[in-house]
């Protein structure tokens, strides 16, 4: 092997392995969200100086709370969150959005969470049950993070059919 043939194998190895690189820090640079749901929450009452009503805890309503935690590098505005709908109900692709997202622009820094709630009572009148609660954020840009995969969504929202 020549001088010239070793520099040119050097060279494809090297700008190989520097491509690889690059590739692994675009991947890790990019918007990531954790989208979660969890229902039945209910809000633990504050100490009352009247003394505590047992039953306090029933009263208070339950709630479904959606998180959006940013999991990437890249800070992320988050502009609504609510839950999908299935099928028949409602406009086509209509879903239900949390109140709070409604007034409330939230900036997601590296590994910071922020949580929307939503009524249960408001939400089963739409028929849904908890095993049916896919969530979903929005951020500034328009791009939409569930917390289910594409399929677990469809099958969920009866939509294969």
């Amino acid at each position: 092997m020549t001088l010239a043939e070793i520099l040119g194998v050097y060279g494809a190895i090297l700008s190989t392995i520097l491509a690889l690189l690059k590739l692994l820090e675009y991947l890790q640079d990019r918007v990531r969200l954790k989208v979660t749901v969890t229902y039945n929450q209910k809000i633990v009452p504050i100490y009352n100086p009247d003394g505590i009503d047992d039953n306090a805890f029933e009263k208070s309503p339950s709630l479904i709370v959606i998180t959006a935690v940013n999991i990437g590098r890249r800070p992320v505005t988050i502009k609504k969150a609510g839950l999908m709908l299935p099928s028949g109900i409602g406009e086509k692709n209509e879903s239900l959005i949390s109140y709070q997202s409604l007034h409330d622009i939230v900036d997601l820094t590296e590994n910071k969470s922020h949580s929307f709630a939503l009524y249960e009572n408001d939400v089963q009148k739409y028929g849904l049950n908890p095993g049916k609660y896919i969530g979903y954020v929005v951020d500034a840009s328009g791009k939409i993070y569930y917390s289910h995969s594409a399929l677990v969504r469809l099958w969920k929202l009866s939509r294969l059919f």
